[in-house]
């Protein structure tokens, strides 16, 4: 028969390898998601779509655990579920502690709004948003002819540009390039914006978005036909590789430029894509230069508020990047940006 002391002994060995396992495996799987999403990214249809998620349950463990191992005294675990916490707030949350930078007396500041629209272009939202943001160049995604129209007797003085779903309003005068969207079947407008000090390259893009093709795994005809799910395997790794297509495209030809280049857009690729670190290389992210917080743009038409970054503003090495901020909701399922650059 065991002794009083030893039979309360074994309920607590048990409750600290419950709480050693826990804590283990929090951990490791945190990291090994966040490895699968860095290091294999697009070239995998699942991780492909864990891109995508929500990242903020893997943080639901965190504040029961710590206060379970402050209380049992388990220090090294204790350390080990700070560093996991750690790894879920910067790498896999994406959150950037910078502040603004104080312009230079003598040099232009040009500020830059990036928005898809979301087909939303008459929302008193979305005006007073495009009044308040006192940009110098309106990057609008997903409008038309009549959307520009509308905005030009509301806002006055921008000279606006309609190309496809992409419309600019601009300060300055503004040039087209021959349309890039339909030489190279790529969802990008180039435009050429002549400032008092130089011209400056601007790209304003929108890929094809994952969304449908993701939601094809959510069909009924999934569960009962199999060749469904390969076929929209298939569709999911098409979608991919066209976006990332595009993209190319985009940067290729803006790193070609011999001018100041920014581009600008719904990119549809969130933070940890393989892609979007690739395909981007040589730009600065205006975000990761001096954003603070997470940065989340999208989606905002639910309860829960968004929960990636896939708008972003890009320069090249003659701009310097002064502040960045995302804008409150404005009637999109989208949120504004905003990048004040230096010239």
């Amino acid at each position: 028969m065991l002794s009083p002391q030893r039979s309360r002994r074994a309920p607590r060995s048990r409750e600290r390898l419950v709480l050693t396992v826990v804590t283990l495996a929090h951990a490791a799987l945190t990291l090994a998601f966040l490895l699968a999403l860095r290091c294999i990214g697009e070239a995998s249809v699942l991780t492909t779509i864990g891109l995508y998620l929500p990242r903020w349950p893997f943080a639901l463990p965190l504040p029961v655990l710590l206060v379970a191992l402050a209380w049992r005294r388990r220090r090294w675990l204790f350390g080990l579920e700070l560093v996991t916490g750690l790894l879920w707030l910067f790498p896999l949350q994406g959150l950037h502690l910078a502040s603004a930078r104080a312009a230079t007396p003598g040099h232009r500041t040009l500020r830059v709004l990036s928005f898809n629209i979301h087909s939303n272009a008459r929302s008193p939202a979305l005006l007073s948003a495009l009044r308040a943001a006192k940009a110098d160049l309106l990057v609008l995604q997903e409008g038309d002819y009549e959307d520009a129209a509308f905005w030009k007797g509301k806002l006055g003085d921008y000279e606006w540009s309609v190309r496809d779903q992409f419309v600019l309003g601009s300060r300055f005068p503004v040039t087209v390039a021959a349309n890039p969207f339909q030489r190279h079947g790529a969802a990008y407008v180039r435009y050429r914006v002549e400032l008092p000090e130089g011209p400056v390259q601007l790209y304003s893009l929108h890929p094809p978005s994952p969304r449908l093709t993701m939601s094809e795994l959510l069909s009924d005809e999934i569960t009962r036909n199999p060749t469904e799910l390969r076929r929209a395997h298939a569709d999911i790794r098409a979608n991919t590789s066209d976006r990332e297509r595009q993209l190319r495209t985009v940067a290729d030809d803006a790193r070609s430029s011999k001018l100041p280049v920014i581009i600008a857009g719904d990119t549809n690729l969130p933070d940890l894509s393989p892609v979007l670190e690739h395909t981007f290389t040589g730009f600065s992210d205006t975000f990761r230069e001096r954003g603070c917080g997470f940065g989340y743009t999208f989606p905002t038409n639910h309860g829960f508020g968004p929960w990636m970054r896939i708008d972003r503003v890009f320069v090249n090495g003659a701009f310097r990047v002064l502040d960045f901020t995302t804008l409150p909701p404005s009637g999109s399922d989208h949120l504004p940006v905003v990048a004040v650059l230096e010239l």
